[in-house]
């Protein structure tokens, strides 16, 4: 084996390695703070995606997917949003603008729905969880959440606090879904929970319903 060979062995292991992707993500959500916020999101999904390709060629993620198991996982991701929707849909407004400042409700689905559920699940409940720890994975994406709403802290900080205890809620769900019925479920779940909880309340906004 040459020493470029090595040397590449080398990084795609520091790539791949849970913690370390961890923290190179929270990292970046730190230092691209003031970034505006789509350009900032982009980033932190190409982080993750990076962390996805590095690990994919000594170890490939398991999707399992099963349309049984996946229906699963939507009712899982269901129910427990819907309760949020009707306890809380004024609030939820509030932090989907927070997290999606100046987005519809289509551009709200396309972002939170289409790419951030299967890249965040495929990162935090394939990579995260399965190769370091479930607690890991919760946590990070708690820290995640966190890190995406600190541009609007100074105006609004309660929504920290919200966000923190919310997405510490959502990754515990997430992570039963994927221990119980796959990684493709999970991302089902993730998907109809942001639907509900992101989505549904600006679509109704909208209609003024």
């Amino acid at each position: 084996m040459t020493a470029r060979s090595r040397r590449r062995r080398q990084s795609a292991r520091l790539y791949s390695s849970p913690p370390l992707a961890v923290v190179a993500l929270l990292a970046v959500g730190l230092l691209t703070w003031q970034l505006e916020a789509s350009a900032r999101l982009t980033l932190l999904w190409l982080v993750q995606i990076g962390a996805l390709l590095a690990t994919s060629r000594d170890r490939p993620l398991e999707l399992g997917y099963r349309p049984a198991d996946v229906g699963r996982g939507v009712l899982v991701g269901a129910v427990p949003a819907l309760a949020i929707l009707l306890l809380a849909g004024g609030l939820l407004r509030t932090v989907a603008g927070r997290f999606y400042p100046g987005s519809d409700a289509v551009a709200i689905f396309q972002q939170a729905v289409l790419i951030a559920a299967p890249v965040e699940e495929l990162f935090f409940r394939g990579f995260v969880q399965e190769r370091w720890n479930i607690w890991a994975g919760v946590i990070g994406y708690a820290l995640l959440g966190v890190v995406c709403v600190l541009p609007t802290a100074v105006e609004f900080p309660l929504v920290l606090l919200l966000v923190a205890g919310g997405w510490t809620g959502l990754g515990l769900l997430f992570a039963y879904v994927r221990r119980l019925y796959g990684l493709a479920a999970a991302v089902a779940a993730h998907a109809c929970a942001a639907t509900l909880v992101l989505v549904l309340p600006l679509a109704l906004a909208d209609l003024r319903l």
